[in-house]
């Protein structure tokens, strides 16, 4: 197998029942089920191309959680695509309107269940349809006016939406984030079940060579530790409910089971302690709480980076974090508790998918005539392009940075969208206590020159999911005082919001630039 299409591998699995190997890897049997695709349309026969997610992702409001996304990732790549072809480039569901809560209805409906997050994990993997009979072919007919004759390219769509979408459209292709994140900007990752399309995202395969580069410069770049405990073993913490940890049965994730495995997994490395790294946007979880309670136990909140390059870490341990497929490239054992990790599969590609000439490519019987281009779509790479556009709270560069280690959010999370130097414009959440305002100040120097609070409306957090209305800001500077730079943080405290360092201005007062990502 190509470099390009399937990591090196420096890890073992535990836990879960062994299944049948998927490109080399043990998955469990449902999985298999849900990955394989037909491949037997013409994809000449498509007449649209259809934009798509994991629509079923939604909490007990019935909101559109992946809306959002979508709509970034449509954004991102939909005028590559129409500057090449004539079909049509669509989005199902669309973001307004009420189709997307009508399909909630209709499919949690079907199996008596009601949109919540624990529900979205039942049907996620797809196990549920094979105990109702008929249920796929119910679930078809629901999809099929959306996909059928369509080319469906969708962000992270679960195992059971591939399998209903690929049934119904000629060439499916999905993309989602990949692993990768110690990159100069976080790579999307790419797979089909088309041959042809394969072939073309290989073709733009991220450089394996560059990949062993970066992790070089990561090393050049770290700086001093804070003191461990010789010979630890880490785990790598993950968000409760996110997808990456909803295991085949339709639950989420509990390291109760596992906990005396991860003791042997720990003696079996010669170490004494387990060092705990929750993840930043959510320190605290059952997951942590269960793993604290062994007395060999220790909570780090030291750089994931620079854990992987310590001697005193012998190994890591994870359910199915990202950060687990970075250690193996910094050179570290990893102990999967999880054998489904999908990413393995993906094809990583770092920005040729917003240019012209790759839908050209995968589009080749769709093309315009070259008389028929308005204009081509020819970019460039820029660090940190698609952090920007994600708003991703780090930047693994400065994380490791020998000037000093940044501050890490602990329970607040937040974004600056605009800095000038007369006003700064953003959005906080106090994760910890989601409905109480945010009070903030701005910085420079050793200086608190103003001071602000959330509580202006902003729809796109709330669309997000996060349950306050009111967490935006705008707070007016005295531009004399900006000129030099400026942090915007949480009052009293080291947190900075993401994107909310600014070194200085040499526009006039009033031209609002992007500050520099933390």
């Amino acid at each position: 197998m190509d470099e390009c299409h399937k990591e090196k591998r420096n890890g073992r699995a535990s836990g879960e029942d062994a299944g049948p190997t998927v490109m080399g890897v043990q998955v469990c049997p449902i999985y298999t089920n849900l990955v394989q695709m037909n491949n037997l349309t013409p994809i000449e026969s498509a007449h649209r191309i259809v934009f798509t997610c994991d629509f079923l992702r939604t909490d007990e409001r019935g909101g559109f959680d992946e809306g959002p996304n979508l709509k970034r990732v449509f954004d991102l790549i939909a005028p590559a695509i129409r500057s090449v072809t004539t079909l049509p480039v669509l989005l199902f569901p669309k973001i307004e309107g009420d189709v997307h809560r009508v399909i909630l209805d209709q499919i949690y409906g079907y199996f008596g269940l009601t949109p919540s997050h624990e529900n979205w994990a039942k049907l996620y993997h797809g196990s549920i349809i094979d105990r109702h009979d008929n249920s796929e072919a119910l679930l078809l007919d629901i999809l099929r006016p959306a996909f059928e004759g369509a080319i469906a390219v969708s962000f992270e769509a679960s195992p059971l939406l591939q399998r209903l979408i690929s049934k119904l459209a000629v060439a499916f292709i999905d993309i989602r984030a990949h692993s990768y994140r110690f990159l100069l900007d976080f790579p999307f990752a790419f797979r089909s079940n088309s041959d042809h399309i394969e072939g073309v995202f290989a073709k733009y395969c991220l450089p394996a060579e560059d990949i062993t580069k970066r992790v070089e410069e990561m090393k050049n770049l770290s700086g001093g530790m804070r003191s461990l405990p010789s010979k630890s073993v880490v785990f790598l913490a993950q968000t409760a409910r996110d997808s990456s940890v909803i295991k085949a049965d339709g639950t989420f994730f509990d390291v109760t089971p596992h906990l005396e495995s991860i003791v042997d997994l720990v003696g079996s490395h010669g170490a004494s302690t387990l060092l705990v790294k929750p993840h930043p946007l959510e320190p605290e979880n059952d997951v942590v709480r269960s793993l604290m309670s062994l007395p060999l136990a220790k909570l780090t909140n030291e750089s994931s980076y620079k854990l992987m390059q310590t001697e005193n870490v012998a190994g890591f341990v994870t359910y199915s974090s990202s950060a687990g497929h970075e250690a193996i490239r910094f050179g570290k054992p990893v102990t999967w508790l999880s054998r489904v990790r999908p990413i393995e599969k993906y094809t990583p590609i770092m920005f040729e998918y917003r240019t012209s000439r790759f839908w050209k490519e995968i589009l080749p019987h769709a093309s315009k005539h070259q008389e028929d281009v308005e204009h081509e779509i020819d970019v460039k790479f820029r660090p940190n392009f698609l952090r920007e556009k994600f708003g991703i709270p780090w930047d693994p560069a400065l994380m490791l940075s020998s000037h000093g280690v940044l501050p890490v959010l602990t329970h607040h999370l937040g974004f600056v969208d605009e800095l000038s130097p007369s006003s700064v414009r953003g959005w906080a959440i106090n994760l910890r206590q989601t409905e109480r305002p945010v009070d903030l100040e701005v910085v420079a120097g050793e200086r608190v020159i103003a001071r602000g609070r959330t509580g202006l409306p902003r729809a796109d957090v709330v669309a997000a999911g996060y349950p306050n209305d009111a967490t935006g800001f705008f707070i007016a500077l005295p531009s004399k005082l900006t000129s030099n730079g400026f942090t915007v943080r949480v009052a009293g405290s080291g947190e900075l919001l993401h994107n909310g360092r600014c070194e200085g201005f040499s526009l006039p007062s009033g031209h609002s630039v992007l500050a520099t990502h933390l």
